[in-house]
């Protein structure tokens, strides 16, 4: 199933052209990295697939959606973005977890699932409560 697509995506930026990308699509369970030299406009791209930047002109699609002006807020909702710094809290591995679903409006008993789910996926357990 194609979880994120673009299509036709460009940047410009005072003339210039930063973004060109006919076509991109992201499916259920992969796995995708996204490398380039410094300027290349990979931070660009990834602001513009995570729908907090507008690209000047293409459409991006989320689980099949168009992403427009009246959607944005509630599609953001249901995506995850890892900034290239990591901005943690003062806290367990764990607790940083439960934060982004908490202010998500997610219920406690599916935080809990969700982030034994994830530490699970993740191999990541040992380091919960770290």
């Amino acid at each position: 199933m194609t979880i994120l697509e673009a299509r036709d995506i460009e940047f410009r930026k005072n003339g210039k052209t930063i973004i060109d990308v006919d076509a991109f699509h992201l499916y259920e369970g992969e796995v995708t990295a996204l490398i380039g030299v410094n300027g290349a406009g990979k931070t660009t791209l990834m602001q513009i697939l995570a729908l907090l930047q507008q690209p000047t002109a293409g459409k991006v699609f989320f689980k099949g959606e168009q992403a427009q002006k009246n959607n944005l807020l509630r599609l953001r909702k249901k995506m995850a973005f890892v900034f290239q710094q990591p901005l943690l809290l003062d806290m367990t591995v764990r607790k940083n977890i439960e934060t982004g679903l908490r202010l998500r409006g997610v219920s406690p008993q599916e935080i809990k699932n969700r982030v034994e789910e994830w530490l699970e996926k993740l191999g990541i357990s040992h380091l919960a409560e770290g």
